[in-house]
């Protein structure tokens, strides 16, 4: 029998954030009010590097595979992103690894 993975799964999770540039756009939308205005792909403030190898690999790979997982929702006519519909299921995942690559701890001991 075939397992089916849902967006939910542990593996699906950390295959979603495995790559750095989904991390740092995943990232970037924890960093946002939930319902705040869309983050914008376009290069701003140093987020994202604005050469041409890397909008290619986040329009053909990485913002279809986040997009297809309902972690984010793309439009792309205007490049851009907003929390998708599953963006909540892998949120305490990004949380654990936004605190951790900042040297914070997780917990107040």
């Amino acid at each position: 029998m075939v397992e089916r993975h849902t967006s939910t799964t542990t593996d699906v999770q950390l295959d979603a954030v495995a790559v750095k540039q989904r991390r740092r756009l995943l990232f970037a939308l924890l960093e946002c009010d939930e319902g705040s205005e869309q983050f914008a792909l376009v290069p701003d403030g140093g987020r994202f590097d604005p050469d041409e190898e890397f909008r290619l690999s986040m329009k053909h790979v990485h913002l279809p595979k986040l997009a297809d997982l309902g972690y984010v929702d793309w439009d792309r006519e205007s490049d851009t992103v907003t929390r998708g519909p599953q963006f909540d299921a892998v949120e305490p995942l990004l949380e654990v690894l936004y605190a951790h690559e900042r040297g914070q701890p997780l917990c107040n001991a």
